[in-house]
């Protein structure tokens, strides 16, 4: 079984009824999940070129509600990455029981802690990580009932020759009995 996420990310560009009909198309498109970053700009240093876009496209509280529910009502679940272990809070606050962990917060083992204690279902990006990296973070996220992991190239745009899809064949003899899928992403 495959499963589909849409990633809305931040296209919504800060518009809620863009970020709506994303979430439509998501489903009509038959996507089971429709992804959103939900970034904290208050926690990126002023030096930051891209401090004034993450300001722009954070996802509020109240807009993470109104996404929650219709994607709900579109008959699509809803899926967010987490800047941080806060913004996670505020995710499963919201009633979202899957969280995506981008491949940089591999490392952040606060996030990972905090997720693993509550989450139903986690996708986990292991590009830009080491092998010891992903393996650290598999132990934990040990309770989790469902850990997806996910190969990814975190090169835009990615040649075809630098896709290497057999590191899914790596992950799956190294992790096959703990992780639910290994699959891909971003290629």
């Amino acid at each position: 079984m495959a499963l589909v996420i849409a990633e809305a990310g931040e296209n919504h560009c800060g518009d809620l009824d863009m970020a709506l009909r994303l979430t439509q198309v998501a489903a009509t498109a038959g996507a089971d999940y429709v992804k959103f970053q939900m970034y904290d700009a208050a926690t990126v240093d002023a030096s930051d070129p891209e401090k004034e876009w993450f300001e722009k496209v954070q996802v509020s509280e109240e807009m993470l509600g109104t996404l929650v529910d219709h994607a709900r009502s579109c008959g699509i679940m809803p899926l967010c990455t987490p800047w941080d272990r806060d913004k996670a809070e505020m995710i499963f606050g919201s009633g979202i029981s899957d969280m995506k962990i981008a491949s940089f917060h591999i490392v952040d083992r606060e996030l990972l802690r905090f997720v693993n204690t509550r989450a139903r279902r986690v996708f986990l990006s292991t590009g830009m990580s080491s092998m010891e990296e992903i393996e650290a973070a598999v132990q934990l996220l040990d309770t989790v009932p469902e850990l997806y992991l996910l190969h990814c190239v975190s090169e835009y745009p990615l040649e075809n020759e630098r896709v290497n899809l057999r590191v899914m064949d790596t992950l799956r003899d190294k992790f096959g009995a703990r992780a639910r899928k290994i699959g891909r992403a971003h290629v």
